[in-house]
């Protein structure tokens, strides 16, 4: 029994089957092309997130969006008249006694702007000298730009500087 191919199928929906053609074999060309495209993808994700998202770090601080900053270096003399305002430690070493009791080797230091806001916290470093004058010295990085920087050692007044100044502030207490 022939088959007429040209007759219209019983069914539009389900066409004719039609005798399998062979697929032509590829040639490994295509490949190696397959395999340099998604190379040349995956290459480009990495190189794109690999430095945006690693491991959540951000991108080191540029000078514009670091605050310039300025060395604050200060020493406060407290002099006394050797009856009982400072206690001399030996070795050069000195500290308040009495009224200055407060003001020994890490001693709070507050640094400030105009404004009260508080920029930094220090410490007095080791009182240097003997029962009649004691120094200690203090240092901090602040930002620059204020105009006018308040220093407070302890609970003692503020003393305001303006931050031309600020390298060498000199704060005394006693007669």
């Amino acid at each position: 029994m022939d088959y007429d191919h040209t007759a219209t199928p019983p069914d539009p929906a389900r066409p004719w089957p039609t005798p399998a053609q062979p697929i032509p074999p590829r040639s490994p060309l295509w490949l190696a092309g397959v395999a340099v495209a998604v190379a040349l993808v995956a290459g480009g994700l990495v190189g794109y997130f690999l430095p945006h998202h690693q491991g959540g770090a951000k991108p080191p601080p540029t000078s514009s969006t670091k605050p310039a900053t300025v060395s604050l270096v200060g020493t406060l003399k407290v002099s006394g008249h050797g009856s009982g305002e400072l206690d001399s430690l030996g070795g050069g070493s000195c500290q308040g006694s009495g009224g200055y009791s407060d003001i020994t080797e890490g001693a709070q230091v507050v640094i400030t702007d105009d404004s009260g806001a508080t920029l930094a916290i220090t410490h007095l470093e080791p009182g240097s000298g003997d029962q009649f004058s004691c120094e200690f010295q203090f240092r901090s990085e602040v930002p620059s730009g204020r105009g006018y920087y308040g220093v407070q050692v302890s609970h003692r007044g503020i003393v305001k500087e303006r931050e031309v100044d600020l390298g060498i502030v000199a704060i005394s207490l006693g007669a």
